[in-house]
């Protein structure tokens, strides 16, 4: 059975499976920009030193790979078709990828300076 627009409905439990993808995949993909952030902050050795002392160089770049964490987060949120309406999976993927940027962001600069 379909709708005037053409489309199948589904019951909103199985537009809610598209997360069971989104949300893995988003993660999987932010790991590997977490890992660089912090590269790039800290450098190789961590924020603590380790053997090597603390590598002070790519602080200017770190905050790209942070909030690209963020755009990651956004665009699996904003275009799985887990919620019918367009406009508030939209919001909702803003402000989860907003949170995210922020978060790590902060997480790591106050690793590193503290």
């Amino acid at each position: 059975m379909t709708d005037a627009g053409g489309s199948e409905r589904q019951h909103p439990f199985l537009r809610l499976l598209h997360l069971f993808w989104a949300v893995p995949l988003a993660a999987v993909l932010s790991l590997g920009l977490l890992f660089i952030a912090g590269i790039e902050e800290c450098g190789i050795s961590g924020c603590g030193g380790g053997g090597f002392g603390v590598a002070i160089g790519g602080r200017a770049s770190f905050p790209l790979f942070t909030w690209a964490i963020g755009v990651v987060w956004f665009l699996f949120l904003a275009f799985a078709p887990w919620l019918r309406s367009w406009w508030l999976r939209c919001g909702i993927a803003l402000a989860v990828g907003l949170a995210l940027g922020a978060f790590f962001t902060t997480a790591i600069t106050s690793q590193a300076a503290g």
